[in-house]
């Protein structure tokens, strides 16, 4: 597992959800072509260790935990699945290209 940090948009411009935690890397897998070649889909799985509310429209940016407030409100599996959702899109993207080239 990898240790990740990523930050979701919420409705507020001015507000963001900081997800912090570990994943294991996605592979989709191959589901056409010969079937010595395909394979399934396999990996993704993440473990969000914490969650915080943060504000950037000020000076000094406030940074709150809401890790017991979201298990509370029973919205952990929907954040879960927003954060697989970005984690896969960034997968999607590949590298970074090299800017000396």
């Amino acid at each position: 597992m990898s240790k990740f940090s990523i930050t979701l948009a919420l409705d507020d411009p001015e507000m963001e959800l900081l997800v912090e935690g570990n994943a294991t890397p996605y592979d989709p897998g191959v589901t056409s072509g010969p079937p010595e070649r395909c394979y399934p889909p396999e990996g993704g799985e993440v473990e969000i260790e914490n969650v915080y509310a943060t504000h950037c429209g000020t000076t000094r940016p406030i940074k709150l935990e809401v890790s017991p407030l979201i298990t509370y409100l029973a919205a952990w599996p929907k954040l879960e699945a927003m954060v697989e959702n970005v984690l896969a899109n960034q997968a999607d993207e590949g590298p970074e290209p090299d800017p000396e080239y």
